[in-house]
Protein backbone atom coordinates (compact mmCIF):
# COMPACT_ATOMS: atom_id res chain seq x y z
CA UNK A 1 0.00 0.00 0.00
CA UNK A 2 1.43 3.55 -1.16
CA UNK A 3 2.40 5.88 2.19
CA UNK A 4 0.89 8.92 1.40
CA UNK A 5 3.05 11.97 2.45
CA UNK A 6 2.58 13.95 5.50
CA UNK A 7 2.74 17.66 4.79
CA UNK A 8 5.36 19.55 5.73
CA UNK A 9 5.14 22.07 8.10
CA UNK A 10 5.23 25.47 6.35
CA UNK A 11 6.23 29.45 7.65
CA UNK A 12 4.69 32.08 9.00
CA UNK A 13 5.70 35.26 9.40
CA UNK A 14 4.42 36.94 12.89
CA UNK A 15 5.32 40.20 13.64
CA UNK A 16 4.75 41.97 17.07
CA UNK A 17 2.94 45.16 18.04
CA UNK A 18 1.54 47.35 20.90
CA UNK A 19 1.56 45.74 24.52
CA UNK A 20 2.25 42.59 23.37
CA UNK A 21 5.60 43.47 22.32
CA UNK A 22 7.14 44.25 25.45
CA UNK A 23 6.46 40.50 26.31
CA UNK A 24 8.06 39.00 22.99
CA UNK A 25 11.80 39.63 22.47
CA UNK A 26 11.41 39.89 18.90
CA UNK A 27 9.51 42.34 17.05
CA UNK A 28 9.43 39.58 14.12
CA UNK A 29 9.62 35.83 13.84
CA UNK A 30 8.89 32.49 11.68
CA UNK A 31 6.69 30.06 13.23
CA UNK A 32 5.78 26.61 11.29
CA UNK A 33 2.37 25.37 11.16
CA UNK A 34 0.76 22.37 9.83
CA UNK A 35 -1.70 22.78 6.70
CA UNK A 36 -5.14 23.51 8.30
CA UNK A 37 -4.01 25.16 11.35
CA UNK A 38 -6.03 28.30 12.47
CA UNK A 39 -5.26 31.49 14.24
CA UNK A 40 -6.09 29.91 17.71
CA UNK A 41 -3.58 27.21 16.95
CA UNK A 42 -1.09 30.14 15.94
CA UNK A 43 -2.12 31.91 19.11
CA UNK A 44 -1.58 29.10 21.41
CA UNK A 45 1.88 28.00 19.32
CA UNK A 46 2.93 31.79 20.62
CA UNK A 47 1.73 31.53 23.84
CA UNK A 48 3.78 28.27 24.42
CA UNK A 49 7.02 29.47 22.76
CA UNK A 50 6.83 33.11 25.26
CA UNK A 51 5.19 32.15 28.20
CA UNK A 52 2.16 32.78 30.62
CA UNK A 53 2.37 36.29 30.42
CA UNK A 54 1.98 36.48 26.74
CA UNK A 55 -0.77 33.73 27.13
CA UNK A 56 -2.72 36.82 29.35
CA UNK A 57 -2.11 39.18 26.92
CA UNK A 58 -3.87 36.84 24.04
CA UNK A 59 -6.78 34.81 25.94
CA UNK A 60 -9.33 34.83 28.72
CA UNK A 61 -11.24 32.00 29.52
CA UNK A 62 -11.04 29.49 27.60
CA UNK A 63 -8.70 30.51 25.05
CA UNK A 64 -11.02 33.25 23.48
CA UNK A 65 -9.25 36.18 22.08
CA UNK A 66 -9.21 39.27 25.01
CA UNK A 67 -11.28 42.00 23.66
CA UNK A 68 -8.31 44.46 22.66
CA UNK A 69 -6.09 42.22 20.95
CA UNK A 70 -5.76 41.97 17.05
CA UNK A 71 -5.14 40.07 14.37
CA UNK A 72 -4.90 40.98 11.09
CA UNK A 73 -3.84 38.07 8.27
CA UNK A 74 -2.29 39.94 5.27
CA UNK A 75 -4.01 43.05 6.26
CA UNK A 76 -7.50 42.03 7.16
CA UNK A 77 -8.27 41.61 10.73
CA UNK A 78 -10.01 38.01 11.86
CA UNK A 79 -12.96 39.49 12.97
CA UNK A 80 -13.50 40.16 9.72
CA UNK A 81 -12.82 36.20 8.53
CA UNK A 82 -14.34 33.63 11.15
CA UNK A 83 -11.85 34.80 14.44
CA UNK A 84 -9.90 32.53 15.87
CA UNK A 85 -11.41 29.71 13.93
CA UNK A 86 -10.01 31.07 10.46
CA UNK A 87 -7.86 28.59 8.87
CA UNK A 88 -4.76 30.18 8.13
CA UNK A 89 -3.96 29.14 4.07
CA UNK A 90 0.02 28.98 5.16
CA UNK A 91 0.67 29.20 1.40
CA UNK A 92 -1.13 32.37 0.89
CA UNK A 93 -0.50 34.12 4.15
CA UNK A 94 2.72 35.86 4.18
CA UNK A 95 2.08 37.90 7.38
CA UNK A 96 0.39 37.59 10.57
CA UNK A 97 0.51 40.77 13.06
CA UNK A 98 -0.46 40.69 16.79
CA UNK A 99 -0.93 43.43 18.70
CA UNK A 100 -2.61 44.64 21.80
CA UNK A 101 -2.77 48.58 22.24
CA UNK A 102 -2.75 49.98 25.29
CA UNK A 103 -6.09 51.20 26.13
CA UNK A 104 -7.70 53.03 29.06
CA UNK A 105 -6.93 57.29 29.82
CA UNK A 106 -6.33 59.23 32.71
Amino acid sequence: MPAFPTPAPRAVRVSYAGLIRHLVPVADETLSLPDGSTVRDLLVAIADRHGHDVREMLFVGSQQLVPNAIVLLDGTDITHLRGLDTVIDVAGVTQVLVMNPATGGG
